[in-house]
């Protein structure tokens, strides 16, 4: 009866693992604005991404009459790769980190924590080793989606 018992929980935890991979087409045609808990649930008006099939946009309009916009080719993997997959780009992939190309061959990744049809939660830990208790607010990105 244990070796069943465990046999169904090491099965669970594989089905549980597998779920942390998240498909191209979630992201595609999507918009999301930037999601401030702090400020009662409100979304800014500031920051925003859309994925097409090839680009990532970053807009960050802080100043109204000069907002900044960045177009960078992704694709999606399940492991943090060393250098970019031009190769990838456009591609159906799957996984759990966003892989983008920035200017100058340097290579970002963005870990997908929550993916549904109306929230993205990513992980951004380009700060390195961040205290534990402020990890929340300087790592994680929470957006919602407005198309």
């Amino acid at each position: 009866m244990m070796r069943v018992i465990f046999s169904f929980a090491l099965l669970f935890s594989m089905f549980s693992i597998k779920a942390q991979t998240f498909n191209i087409d979630q992201l595609i045609g999507g918009k999301w604005m930037e999601y401030c808990v702090v400020d009662n649930d409100t979304l800014s008006k500031d920051k925003s991404i859309e994925f097409s099939a090839k680009y990532m946009k970053f807009t960050d309009s802080f100043d109204e009459e000069a907002p900044q916009s960045t177009s960078h080719y992704y694709y999606l993997s399940p492991t943090i790769p060393k250098t970019f997959d031009f190769t990838k780009v456009g591609k159906k992939t799957s996984g759990k980190y966003i892989v983008i190309y920035e200017e100058f061959n340097a290579l970002y990744y963005l870990e997908i924590k929550v993916l549904t049809k109306d929230y993205l939660r990513l992980y951004d830990d380009v700060w390195g080793n961040v205290d534990e208790s402020l990890r929340e607010d300087v790592c994680y990105q929470k957006y919602k989606r407005v198309k």
